[in-house]
């Protein structure tokens, strides 16, 4: 057997064998190319995909709701809270995740206020105390903002008011509509009803009797909370 070594320079390829060489190099170029951009589009993909997961997270996170606790109470802080205790001086408040609040009874109206100070000064008998049993009631729901965080003796204290001055204190005229709930002051009894303060500057409250439950009498310096029904130009709501 005769075994054909090529002479140097040349080629044992014949034309049409060299082209479909050719062809099939570039194919297999080719090929690996177009596999090389599809391992990066899926790496993409996956790189949006945890991106996207991530983002998800994190807004689930921002999105959690934070139980309320001491270190998280602020001055100032406005909260909801119901009585369940009516002391002849305070009231006490159960707040949520288990805290407790005292309202002391120069922190319920300015009224009443009025009077504590006359009484402590000696001005007035103890008897004309306004009796916070006649006021308020076990198990009312109020909005109270906190006053002071007192952690003296390792005793962590909450103080509150209720004055709707302190309560609505962030509030201007423009801001009240119809629907809010808001803490009024009773200042004083009328013929169709009792004028109403709600601490907010040029603003005045009217409580109509219609809106009232019948066999309902309210004292002077009594806070509740009320609904505003309607306002006028002159703010009167």
């Amino acid at each position: 057997m005769d075994v054909d070594f090529p002479r140097g320079g040349e080629s044992s390829l014949t034309p049409m064998e060299y082209r479909d060489i050719t062809e099939q190099v570039n194919k297999d170029l080719f090929e690996q190319k177009e596999e090389s951009k599809d391992k990066s589009k899926k790496k993409k993909r996956k790189s949006d995909v945890e991106e996207n997961v991530t983002e998800s997270k994190k807004q689930k996170i921002d999105n959690t709701i934070r139980l309320l606790n001491y270190k998280r109470l602020q001055v100032g802080m406005c909260i909801l809270g119901a009585i369940k205790e009516i002391n002849e001086l305070e009231l006490v408040i159960s707040l949520t995740n288990g805290l407790t609040g005292f309202i002391s009874i120069t922190e319920i109206s300015e009224e009443i206020s009025k009077i504590a100070e006359q009484v402590a000064n000696d001005d007035a008998d103890e008897d004309e105390l306004p009796d916070l049993n006649s006021m308020f009631t076990i198990g009312q729901l109020i909005a109270c903002a906190i006053s002071e965080l007192s952690d003296a003796n390792n005793k962590k204290k909450i103080n509150l008011s209720i004055k709707p001055s302190i309560v609505n204190s962030s509030l201007t005229a423009k801001d009240i509509s119809a629907g809010m709930m808001l803490n009024a002051e009773v200042i004083s009894k009328e013929d169709h009803g009792y004028v109403m303060s709600i601490g907010v500057e040029n603003v005045k409250a009217f409580l109509n009797n219609k809106n009232i439950p019948e066999n309902v009498l309210l004292n002077v310096g009594q806070v509740i909370s009320c609904g505003v029904v309607s306002i006028d130009g002159s703010f009167r709501t």
